[in-house]
């Protein structure tokens, strides 16, 4: 079942064992949700920010692939994404997302470099990511 808010497609999971548990009580209001594997419409973000990416890192990524993601809705949605720019190379993206009626671009406000495919999309999230 697909379900929207704000534009966002939402994730319903049922909570069925103590390790889910722990991921949905993670992700309660206000903070950002377990690591959630790339899709459709985390692409159409991040190409949305692909160049921006390049200018703040001073380069040209080879390749521009989302494989994670977390979100949090405020006023608007802030993400943090793992994208691989090269074979076995990967940055952090944080980028927010403004409230549709604004009619304005989504931008990066953080860009960390030299990340691995293990690293967590935040420190807090090294068990949500092994899941």
């Amino acid at each position: 079942q697909h379900q929207e808010y704000m534009g966002e497609p939402l994730i319903v999971k049922e909570v069925q064992s103590r390790t889910l548990f722990r991921r949905f009580v993670r992700t309660m209001t206000g903070g950002h949700s377990a690591s959630i594997p790339a899709d459709a419409h985390i692409a159409e973000v991040v190409s949305t920010v692909k160049n921006a990416a390049e200018a703040r890192a001073g380069k040209q990524f080879p390749r521009f692939t989302p494989i994670r993601y977390t979100r949090q809705i405020v006023a608007g949605v802030n993400y943090r994404i793992k994208i691989e720019t090269d074979d076995h190379k990967y940055i952090h993206v944080h980028v927010f997302k403004p409230l549709p009626y604004l009619n304005q671009s989504p931008e990066i406000t953080l860009l960390e470099e030299h990340k691995t495919l293990a690293d967590p999309l935040h420190p807090l999230d090294v068990e949500a990511e092994s899941m």
